[in-house]
């Protein structure tokens, strides 16, 4: 974990993903790459693609409009992402 993007190493040629209350594509379209580097931003605190630079802005949609803890959209989306693979 760091504190911001700056701090970490991308590697080339990985496309970063930022996921929050606010992305612009839906969980459920969203076509995961396969160098993907997923930059997760904290509860109640939207608008991290505005922070960092992002490939793509990506929500997770609930039936109800709450915040998830990271742990929680961390396994959303990583179950999202091996269920297209297979």
């Amino acid at each position: 974990m760091v504190d911001t993007l700056d701090q970490a190493v991308i590697p080339e040629g990985y496309v970063v993903i930022a996921l929050d209350e606010t992305g612009t594509e839906r969980l459920q379209d969203f076509r995961h790459p396969e160098n993907a580097v997923y930059v997760f931003g904290r509860s109640g605190q939207d608008r991290i693609q505005d922070e960092i630079r992002c490939d793509h802005s990506v929500r997770i949609e609930t039936a109800r409009p709450i915040p998830l803890f990271g742990i929680t959209a961390v396994g959303i989306v990583l179950h999202d992402r091996m269920g297209k693979w297979l």
